[in-house]
């Protein structure tokens, strides 16, 4: 997808959907991470603080509780995004809304057990 708004459309309606545990079943059925993928991908195209990027980070964050997405986080560098992201806010205004969703995320991806056995 190169179309900016329609990735900005498509991220919100998945926000909405990862809101419930079962919605987040419903983005991940059978053990499929796709979604998953795609939203770290579009995730890191963003610019800081744009209206997608929120997006992306809350439904990074809400999915994170699933213990068997962690490794897709892990092995997508994510833990080194966040890291570099909250290093960034030292020197130039990161949204608040991405700082709070981001750390959040990588509190549960560091909690995971897979996170620590990778550590």
């Amino acid at each position: 997808m190169k179309n900016k708004s329609l990735k900005h459309a498509i991220t919100s309606l998945i926000s909405v959907i990862v809101s419930t545990l079962r919605g987040i079943d419903y983005i991940t059925y059978g053990d499929n991470d796709i979604v998953i993928q795609k939203v770290i991908k579009i995730l890191k195209e963003q610019e800081n603080g744009n209206v997608t990027q929120r997006f992306c980070l809350a439904i990074l964050q809400k999915c994170s509780i699933k213990d068997n997405l962690i490794p897709v986080y892990i092995e997508n560098d994510l833990i080194n995004w966040v890291l570099t992201l909250v290093k960034k806010s030292s020197h130039t205004k990161i949204h608040m809304f991405c700082l709070d969703f981001a750390t959040a995320m990588l509190a549960n991806v560091i909690h995971s057990r897979s996170c620590q056995l990778y550590l």
